[in-house]
């Protein structure tokens, strides 16, 4: 990063304490950083999601008495756990500098560890605020060029890439990180040279796959499995790769569930023992997935049905049983069917009564029903983490529906709507679904000259995808329009309405916007038929 030098890297703690308080489940009122334990702060989240490390890496080896090399590998791991634990604790305090020192003292114990700007970066990306965001990147660019021999931030340049849609980017990047893993070899173990490997090989899969070049992929998974035959991802994403190259197929299914297959036993068989759940999922969820996106809802209900038969497989194991259960009850949400979503969703919660997730899906699920349990629901939430994306955006648009036991609008609770989305909007200014809430609110606030700014801005945005529920906050804006002043707008209006309820999706407002699409003088089309003109960003009435 141009200028960098101690003590210019500053955030104030308050700040980070709100944004990584998820980290040890950290209080947003604490003001300070905690004394640093490290079992508490080395969690299995912080090291496997937010460090990107093998949590097994950095287990304490056993000491043998009287032998003095064990004795010294202890001390040796002991002393790199703690440098990493106290770099993540001056990071949450706020102090950058420290941070670096104590990374880098831990690369100095550990030469397979990352560059400290490489796990600054990961740390910023892990924090929901876009300016720590953005110096995250700056310390991933730093490192990519005081680290120019290292994989690692070529690896997570192309990991950004990938995710923003610059395939031609990510796939030189992937090859860049992969050549210098070659290069030089004498710096990693065969594990870790392995785990780097596969990054790269399974990154250029999902290259080919955005591409839908099916042909390159399967060269890419056949390089990874020569690296390791038993890998229950890559076995995976081949099992993806065969469907996806004749979906209609039935030749292309079965040999795809056979791979799927042979994927989650060796998935299972890695995980046995361990309190995490197997790297892929089974077969039938696969397969669920594939044949709706490709639009056979024959094949897609069929793959419940065989999900439904292991039932009893399912709930011997409380952890994968959950995960599926969850998975099936989103489907179901996708296909407007609350009632099926809801049972599935409390079959997975009878599995796992602690989980988050799943206290977030009953909500949403709630949401869309119009059970006025959401409120609570997701105000529970919102109270234990502030600075979740997700609560605040769904209390928001709950806040903004609210009326009184008279059915007129609850303007108390639409304040509280207004002040929630600004706030989530001002700490993603860049998430058109923050925007799109936020517009939302402010037309149902009856600020409505705003929400239209605010939605013009968002048409403008060029490869948008409109969501069937922003599709309507739009529509009903542009249509309150005075007609004089944008005579295009009740026009743009319909069209976004007819784009909406073609969607497949769930959409919470599917019955108000056919009635209005039919008032308006329009036909509601059958669900999931192409749209003219299609949903994403159009003109601007």
């Amino acid at each position: 990063m141009p200028g960098f030098h101690k003590r210019r890297w500053t955030i104030t703690p308050a700040i980070l304490m709100v944004a990584l308080g998820a980290l040890e489940g950290t209080k947003a009122a604490a003001q300070r950083p905690p004394a640093v334990n490290v079992a508490e702060v080395l969690s299995e989240d912080v090291v496997v999601r937010i460090l990107g490390m093998d949590k097994d890496e950095l287990n304490v080896p056993a000491v043998k008495a009287g032998d003095a090399a064990s004795v010294a590998a202890a001390k040796r791991m002991e002393d790199e756990r703690r440098a990493i634990a106290e770099a993540i604790t001056a990071f949450r305090g706020g102090n950058g500098d420290a941070a670096i020192e104590k990374f880098e003292e831990a690369e100095k114990i550990n030469s397979e560890l990352p560059p400290a700007n490489v796990l600054m970066a990961r740390l910023c990306f892990a924090v929901n605020d876009q300016k720590v965001v953005a110096l995250g990147r700056n310390f991933l660019e730093r490192s990519a060029d005081k680290n120019a021999a290292r994989p690692e931030p070529y690896l997570m340049l192309a990991q950004l890439a990938l995710v923003e849609g610059r395939l031609t980017d990510a796939y030189v990047l992937f090859e860049k990180a992969g050549a210098l893993i070659d290069a030089d070899q004498a710096r990693w173990g065969d594990k870790k040279r392995k785990t780097l490997l596969k990054n790269v090989f399974g990154g250029r899969v999902s290259v080919c796959e955005q591409r839908q070049n099916w042909k390159q992929g399967s060269e890419e998974v056949a390089n990874w499995l020569a690296l390791d035959a038993d890998d229950p991802v890559a076995l995976f994403r081949k099992a993806r790769l065969i469907f996806m190259q004749d979906p209609k197929k039935p030749e292309s299914a079965d040999q795809a569930r056979s791979l799927f297959e042979q994927a989650y036993q060796r998935a299972m068989a890695d995980a046995k023992g361990k309190e995490q759940l197997a790297a892929v999922p089974p077969a039938e969820l696969a397969l669920l997935e594939l044949h709706s996106a490709n639009g056979n809802s024959e094949a897609a209900r069929a793959e419940l049905e065989r999900i439904d038969a292991k039932s009893t497989e399912w709930e011997n194991d409380e952890r994968e049983g959950s995960r599926i259960y969850s998975a099936v009850s989103q489907w179901y949400l996708g296909q407007n069917e609350f009632e099926k979503a809801e049972k599935y969703a409390a079959l997975a919660t009878a599995l796992d009564k602690d989980s988050e997730a799943l206290k977030q899906l009953t909500a949403v699920l709630h949401y869309f029903a119009r059970d006025p349990a959401a409120e609570a629901e997701f105000a529970q939430i919102n109270q234990e983490k502030p600075d979740d994306f997700f609560a605040a955006n769904f209390l928001a648009l709950v806040l903004s529906d609210a009326k009184l036991p008279d059915g007129s609008p609850d303007d108390i609770k639409r304040a509280k709507a207004v002040r929630v989305a600004e706030m989530n909007a001002r700490l993603n200014p860049r998430s058109p679904v923050a925007l799109a809430t936020l517009g939302w609110v402010y037309f149902n606030s009856g600020r409505k000259n705003e929400a239209a700014q605010i939605f013009g801005s968002l048409e403008q945005q060029q490869d948008l995808q409109v969501a069937a529920d922003t599709a309507y906050y739009m529509a009903k804006t542009f249509a309150s329009l005075p007609a004089a002043e944008f005579p295009n707008a009740l026009n743009r209006a319909k069209a976004l309405i007819e784009s909406a309820v073609r969607t497949t999706g769930a959409f919470r407002y599917r019955e108000d916007a056919e009635r209005w699409l039919e008032a308006l003088g329009g036909t509601v089309p059958p669900r999931g038929t192409p749209a003219t003109p299609p949903g994403g960003a159009g003109k601007t009435p």
